[in-house]
Order: structure tokens, then sequence, then C-alpha cells
């Protein structure tokens, strides 16, 4: 446990009355390697999500792309005949057939 022997846990141990006098069980050393590791996972990460972002943009684009030309299609096909008699809501069954003039 941070290079500490186990030994110097033990309230009763000299090897823990010696770390007490002297401060090493309190030594502190900065890893560098695990810095420069943990810089470099966080610019694959952000390269790595600014190219998802792209590709899900450009996906949608198409998505919507095709939304319209499906909506443009039915709507070319569409006329205005097919809507009469329209029967609103409200209208019982058996009165649909007949016409409102």
């Amino acid at each position: 446990m941070l290079g500490v022997p186990h030994s110097v846990f033990v309230l009763n141990s000299p090897q823990f009355e010696a770390a007490a006098h002297t401060g090493t069980w309190l030594s502190f050393q900065f890893d560098w390697m695990a810095l420069l590791f943990m810089a470099a996972l966080t610019v694959v990460m952000l390269i790595g999500s600014a190219e998802s972002a792209a590709f899900h943009n450009a996906s949608m684009a198409v998505y919507l792309a095709l939304v319209a030309l499906i909506v443009s299609a039915g709507g070319a096909g569409a006329s205005a005949e097919n809507y009469v008699p329209f029967v609103p809501f409200g209208v019982p069954v058996s009165q649909a057939g007949k016409h409102c003039n």
C-alpha cells in the first residue's frame, strides 16, 4: 500500500515506530508516466467523440433527406378526390357514405 510494507501498519511493530518518527510512511512520489498515459487517453477519447459526432450528424442528414423524399413522393401522388367524402371526427359510421351538401 503506497509502497509501504504491511508491517508498518501494525501499531506494535518496530517498523511502525521508526516510520512514525521519521515520517517515511507519508512519502509521496508523482507518477509522470501515469499522467502522460491519462493525457493520451483523454486526447484519443476527444478525437473519437468528435468523429462520432460528425458521423451522427451526417447520418441524421441522410435520414432526414430520406424522410423528406418519402413525404414529397407521397404528396405528389395524393389527390383531393381521395378526401371526398371526408369523415370528420364525431360522425357516426352509418352516415359515412352520405354527402352533406
